[in-house]
């Protein structure tokens, strides 16, 4: 039997549960939404300049200039579509957040909380670091890929596994 074969025989060996412990749980942005939040602010933009420019209306540039914005800024939603937001494997956590990734171990991780949207905002992932100076937060639900109790199962299992 060659070490290729033993390898393989162990892999498949091993627990369903410890395949998922490898797995890591990844949430991303909801490509979609953004793709309609840019279609449909261009569109309205479109109508608005046309309208502005058609029956001669200044006025109208204005929000047509707004929704054009706002179509601009939702195109980086559209361009990350494939890095995720936020991972945790069983090593701890990462975070993309603005241009960079924060990356905690789970032992230096104080608190974990999955905070339920209310009102305007979005559910969201609080990271407390283990010394309380550093809280790092990132989107979950509606926005994303994951629901709000997909993360707080995730994390738990995750968590868990890491205890020391």
């Amino acid at each position: 039997m060659s070490v290729m074969d033993t390898h393989r025989q162990h892999v498949d060996e091993r627990h369903p549960d410890d395949l998922v412990e490898d797995a890591s749980f990844q949430v991303f942005r909801r490509t979609e939404l953004y793709v309609a939040v840019v279609a449909v602010a261009a569109a309205a933009a479109i109508g608005l300049a046309l309208a502005a420019f058609l029956r001669d209306v200044p006025w109208l540039w204005v929000p047509a200039a707004l929704l054009l914005a706002l179509g601009v800024v939702a195109v980086p939603g559209i361009a990350d579509a494939q890095t995720p937001v936020f991972v945790a494997d069983k090593y701890g956590v990462r975070m993309h957040i603005r241009d960079t990734w924060v990356g905690l171990l789970w032992r230096e991780i104080g608190e974990v909380v999955v905070e339920p949207g209310s009102g305007r905002r979005d559910a969201r992932i609080r990271i407390t670091s283990k010394d309380a100076r550093h809280i790092y937060v990132t989107p979950v639900g509606f926005t994303t890929s994951a629901s709000v109790a997909d993360a707080e199962v995730e994390l738990a299992r995750r968590r868990a596994a890491a205890s020391y």
